[in-house]
């Protein structure tokens, strides 16, 4: 864009983007030798989007946040349970209740090497996941997207979304007629400057205004967008996968779709084949 939208603009496409975003949560207790609760339940967030590759959607993510999910899992000091799926960010959601998500059952695959630029991962949702998410108005970001964008220079305006963990609520909410509530999230969209490709691969862009955040902790897996003015109106591609940051710098660090966006695509047609 050639100049900066109005705020009132600015935040109605900020809205009109969060139909893309999902939250994976759950919570986790720490446990003694036999099993039994020490510390009182927490909450835990992650950042995501829902993504369709040949009709399947999935939640995809940052390769080290399933890494890290799955590492949680295996240890024998906490409980880790309850895995809910906040899928109700979009401008007009049908309701605001979390879906239950059974994660440790669900397919999933990630890649996280830093060296290399790698960090990017997706969790297979099951056709009933699917169908709510839709029902709900979340609009998964498909191949033409992705496959299809302009050059990383033409674009106008590049911007990061996601949920940082200073705006969520420690813990779930119960509404009154018993559902449970993924916490009080709040969806954050910054713009970026300078963005370019590091040598490893790496989407890197300075962070403009971070308002009252003190970190961007927690938008991990979030999508970062390029938006460019064009004869049929404004447009936008999700553009990469939001990864690290450097604090100090307001650097951050992001894993471009057209890099992982085929290697994702292929571990999914890899799944099909083995089924």
């Amino acid at each position: 864009m050639s100049t900066t939208p109005a705020p009132e603009l600015l935040q109605q496409f900020h809205e009109f983007l969060n139909r893309h975003l999902v939250v994976l949560g759950g919570s986790y207790q720490h446990i003694d030798v036999h099993g039994n609760g020490i510390s009182p339940p927490r909450l835990f967030t992650y950042s995501g989007f829902a993504m369709e590759f040949g009709g399947i959607t999935v939640f995809a993510t940052a390769g080290h946040v399933i890494q890290e999910i799955d590492e949680r899992l295996t240890r024998t000091d906490i409980d880790v349970h309850g895995f809910l799926l906040g899928d109700y960010f979009s401008a007009s959601p049908h309701r605001l209740d979390s879906i239950s998500f059974d994660y440790e059952a669900a397919y999933r695959h990630y890649v996280f090497d830093k060296t290399k630029g790698d960090d990017f991962g997706f969790v297979v949702l099951t056709p009933i996941e699917q169908l709510r998410l839709r029902e709900n108005n979340i609009v998964p970001v498909r191949e033409i997207n992705w496959s299809k964008q302009p050059d990383l220079d033409d674009f106008d305006a590049y911007l990061m979304l996601g949920v940082p963990d200073e705006a969520v609520t420690s813990s779930r909410k119960i509404d009154v007629i018993g559902r449970t509530i993924l916490g009080s999230a709040e969806t954050v969209m910054m713009s970026l400057k300078d963005v370019r490709c590091t040598d490893n691969k790496w989407l890197s862009g300075g962070i403009g205004t971070m308002g009252s955040l003190e970190s961007i902790k927690g938008m991990s897996g979030g999508p970062i967008v390029g938006v460019k003015e064009t004869p049929e109106g404004v447009q936008y591609w999700v553009i990469a996968i939001q990864s690290w940051w450097d604090k100090q710098a307001k650097q951050t660090y992001a894993c471009p779709l057209r890099y992982c966006g085929p290697k994702m695509l292929a571990a999914l047609q890899q799944i099909n084949v083995q089924r």
